[in-house]
């Protein structure tokens, strides 16, 4: 390869450290460079791409719009040559190709566009299966591919309490008796963009606001608790059916909405930081908040102050890996080994701090496990991140 060519590659690994840790001197200890390296590595890229790629702001490098989609792509482009190079070792060392294991996500879900991949790709280092990501449009198509054994494992939000599938899906009862592990707590609040002028719950009435998210959708249950207090009901908004909570941003983005439930996650926190997206402030009633976490497994409530807003309320979900029913006991113990590993820290990196002991136990959550999960965890007492 041409010395220019290996310069270019050397300089965009350089800039892939300083794109996630934000931080030069953070970014120089992880690289072994110098951090006037670094600097002059970012002007010469800067100049290579005719584009401003970062701007400096109280000793971190944000990157500029320009060099969100540099991002973007070196990582696309690392993780296509990791596929094409594993697929040739594959097709070149038959001995050495793994049984793949197929994971099943919601394709929309923060979670699964941002951690899940990585998550997956340590599975596949740590096991002796090759674990790939299976996208559904819904968590009843993700359900029924469960149920039809189409994938091996699932990450979801735990079934709504004496869940029975719509008939369009099959009326066989989702059993729960699958639940392996829980790797999260996703937090969900009602959000618009400040400019809109609202503050509170109880603005939205008249707003047009993002309703629908597909058959069986939790997350329209999170929006009537929402609403059931502050504004009566569904009947006094004006409801915009979304095809999935990716689509309610987008909308949101658009204006085409005023407001929509969606996992705090899923927003960047500079976004909410600087006031772009806001929260919007208001509590539930204890009826409400009873009834919701009645219904739902392993769910609570919380009011807290968020960026300067005072009495958010957010609904935090756990999510939960599934088994299908005849999975071997090697298997999930393995798949529980691992995330405990993975999101211990992915948790400690988000919130400063370990999660609980017991927090990766889906019994407490009112779950029914999978064998291999009971015998793992024996009798923990469960614990929620705050």
């Amino acid at each position: 390869m041409p010395t220019d060519k290996l310069l270019l590659l050397q300089k965009l690994r350089h800039l892939l450290g300083l794109f996630e840790t934000r931080r030069i001197a953070v970014a120089s200890k992880v690289l072994g460079v110098g951090e006037e390296n670094l600097r002059q590595t970012i002007t010469d890229l800067q100049s290579h791409f005719d584009a401003q790629l970062f701007q400096e702001s109280g000793g971190e490098f944000l990157p500029t719009a320009a060099g969100a989609a540099v991002h973007r792509y070196l990582l696309a482009a690392i993780d296509e040559m990791e596929r094409k190079i594993s697929a040739h070792v594959s097709s070149s060392n038959p001995e050495r190709a793994k049984q793949i294991r197929l994971i099943g996500a919601h394709a929309a879900n923060p979670l699964t566009r941002s951690v899940l991949p990585d998550f997956v790709e340590q599975l596949s280092q740590s096991t002796s299966f090759d674990f790939q990501i299976k996208g559904f449009a819904s968590q009843a198509d993700l359900i029924r591919a469960l149920r039809a054994r189409e994938v091996h494992f699932a990450v979801m939000l735990p079934p709504k309490r004496g869940h029975v599938d719509k008939p369009s899906i099959g009326m066989a009862p989702f059993s729960p008796q699958r639940a392996v592990v829980c790797i999260y707590a996703m937090r969900f609040a009602m959000i618009s963009f400040r400019q809109t002028g609202l503050t509170s719950l109880g603005d939205l009435v008249g707003q047009r606001v993002a309703t629908g998210f597909g058959p069986n959708s939790l997350v329209d249950e999170y929006l009537d608790a929402f609403l059931r207090d502050h504004v009566g009901g569904r009947e006094n908004i004006s409801p915009v059916p979304c095809e999935n909570i990716a689509d309610a941003m987008q909308r949101l983005r658009a204006r085409e909405i005023a407001a929509t439930p969606f996992p705090l996650d899923g927003i960047k926190i500079t976004s909410l930081a600087r006031g772009l997206v806001r929260p919007l402030e208001g509590m539930l009633s204890r009826a409400t908040v009873q009834k919701i976490t009645h219904d739902h497994p392993g769910l609570r409530v919380r009011c807290t102050e968020l960026f300067g807003n005072r009495n958010v309320t957010m609904i935090e979900t756990p999510i939960i890996v599934y088994a299908a029913q005849d999975m071997a006991d090697r298997e999930v113990h393995a798949m529980i080994a691992a995330a405990k590993d993975f999101f211990r820290f992915y948790i400690k990196h988000r919130y400063g701090k370990m999660p609980p002991a017991g927090f990766f136990d889906p019994k407490p959550l009112g779950l029914m496990t999978h064998p291999a999960s009971v015998a793992h965890f024996g009798h923990s007492q469960g614990g929620a991140l705050h």
